[in-house]
C-alpha cells in the first residue's frame, strides 16, 4: 500500500487507487492471513517515484519468502542495512515478564538487531521498527 501525495505519480500498472474502506479491508485480509504490516522508509521508493520520504510511504504485507528486505538483509546486511530506515519516533522493547529467551524473535529479525542478554531478548539500536519480533 502506498500512501501520500506522491501516489499520483505511480503508474496504473503498479497498482490502483482504492477507497479507505477497501484499504482497511485489505489490511484485515492480510492480518487474517498472518502477514505482518511492515511500515518503513526505504531509499528505493523516493528514487523510483521521484519524490521524497515526506510525500510517499509504503506499507507492505510480504511473507518471508517474497520480501526483498527480509529475505536478503541477513545475507547482505552491510549493503542493505542503510537502505531501510526506522520511522521517526517508533521503538520496540522486550517485555521482560513474558520473554523466556527462546530466540524466536532473533530469527524473525531480518537486520540482526536482537540479542540475548541475561536470558532475555534485547533490541539493539540497529532496530528498524518492523515489529516482526513482537
Amino acid at each position: 500500500m502506498a500512501l501520500g501525495p506522491a501516489i499520483r505519480r505511480i503508474h496504473p500498472s503498479h497498482g490502483r487507487n482504492v477507497s479507505t474502506s477497501e484499504a482497511l479491508a485489505h489490511i484485515e485480509w492480510a492480518s487474517a492471513a498472518g502477514l505482518i504490516a511492515n511500515v518503513a522508509l526505504v531509499w528505493i521508493y523516493p528514487v523510483a517515484f521521484w519524490t521524497s520520504f515526506r510525500d510517499l510511504i509504503f506499507i507492505c504485507f510480504c511473507d518471508d519468502t517474497n520480501c526483498m528486505y527480509r529475505t536478503h538483509m541477513k545475507k547482505r546486511a552491510p549493503n542493505l542495512d542503510k537502505a531501510y530506515k526506522r520511522l521517526p519516533g517508533l521503538s520496540f522493547s522486550v517485555d521482560a515478564d513474558t520473554c523466556n529467551g527462546c530466540g524466536i524473535c532473533i530469527n524473525a529479525c531480518f537486520v540482526n538487531a536482537i540479542e540475548i542478554k541475561n536470558g532475555k531478548g534485547s533490541i539493539t539500536d540497529d532496530c528498524k521498527g518492523c515489529g516482526r519480533c513482537a
